[in-house]
């Protein structure tokens, strides 16, 4: 089966504060994945990184063969991604946020 998701030692640090370090690990294809981790654990900023919103600071993502960083809008248009707080607006009802989007 195909990788649709490969993390290759992907590290992210602030400041003096690794979140993220030497993480590795694939999804394959056509699967439904979750990530667990303590809080804190770097599960937002992996994934921020995952889904192209943030560069890595080192280390390589790969959806679908392709870089993350090379190509990022097509990386996107393969994934999908709920964040904790979705970007929505309050005074939209579900029916016309959904025309919007």
């Amino acid at each position: 089966m195909q990788r649709m998701i490969d993390v290759r030692n992907v590290s992210k640090q602030y400041g003096r504060v690794r979140a993220v370090n030497d993480v590795f690990f694939s999804c394959p294809e056509k699967q439904i994945v979750g990530l667990l981790g303590v809080n804190g654990a770097g599960k937002t900023t992996l994934l921020n990184m995952i889904t192209g919103c943030m560069p890595p600071d080192a280390g390589e993502i790969l959806i679908d063969g392709m870089d993350i960083r090379k190509n990022a809008r097509d990386c996107r248009r393969r994934l999908g991604y709920l964040p904790e707080r979705p970007p929505l607006y309050d005074e939209m009802t579900v029916t016309d946020y959904l025309a919007f989007v």
